[in-house]
């Protein structure tokens, strides 16, 4: 296949240094770099065209923590940056833009209601979905086109807590079921919009398998900080 996903090397902020996250829970600190700023300036010198940015400790408060941090990164390189952690509301998306995120990262909670629409007037919305062991009823499908459709996000990021952060290579069959269900939808909607997946990625085959089945920007994090990819070879 020759056309290659975006690849966005990940780095999980908490306490303002590295974390390593496995299944969307700190499990300890990056052993091999500590300072978020030194990660993202070796991976943008090794060709990365955007990063994924997740403030570990502002999920846990539900409110954005690690700002400074944020913002030391988007001075420090050249690429686009996508952030998220503790978005709740508007006034939280507008803060990381603030400081220099060019993508705002919200995972609406589930059938929680909320004005969802009230992002709608923020540009670079990504709307985040998780995955956990089983795969997602019909209607949470059909609320997720929703949540899409009312803010106009201009991206999807499916993220496999179940695989997260294990490098076991990610659940093809249950992907692929879940983008068809979703295109068959909305085929206008999913046609517009970028695809994003996340979790278990561990090698270059599994990054050709999401490709082919139609993710178009993929993130990756144990796999880059393991040596398992190189990121310039996918890149």
């Amino acid at each position: 296949m020759n056309y290659r996903p975006l690849i966005i090397p990940s780095i999980d902020i908490s306490q303002g240094m590295v974390a390593s996250v496995r299944q969307h829970k700190r499990v300890g600190f990056d052993s091999r770099f500590k300072d978020p700023i030194e990660a993202a300036i070796f991976w943008a010198q090794r060709g990365a065209r955007r990063l994924h940015l997740i403030d570990i400790d502002g999920s846990k408060s539900g409110c954005p923590v690690n700002t400074d941090v944020i913002e030391a990164i988007a001075r420090a390189v050249p690429v686009e940056i996508q952030a998220g952690g503790g978005i709740r509301t508007p006034k939280d998306a507008e803060l990381l833009k603030r400081v220099g995120a060019d993508l705002v990262i919200f995972r609406p909670r589930p059938f929680g209601g909320g004005d969802v629409e009230a992002f709608r007037t923020i540009q670079g919305m990504i709307i985040g979905f998780d995955l956990t062991d089983e795969p997602p009823p019909d209607e949470a499908l059909a609320w997720l086109t929703s949540c899409l459709s009312a803010t106009g996000a201009r991206s999807l990021l499916i993220c496999d807590v179940a695989v997260e952060g294990t490098s076991k290579g990610p659940r093809l069959t249950i992907l692929d079921a879940l983008l068809s269900h979703l295109k068959a939808l909305r085929p206008d909607l999913l046609g517009n919009i970028e695809t994003i997946y996340a979790g278990g990625i561990s090698t270059k085959v599994d990054i050709e398998r999401l490709s082919s089945i139609g993710f178009s920007a993929l993130v990756l994090g144990a796999a880059l900080h393991r040596g398992l990819i190189d990121l310039s070879e996918v890149s």
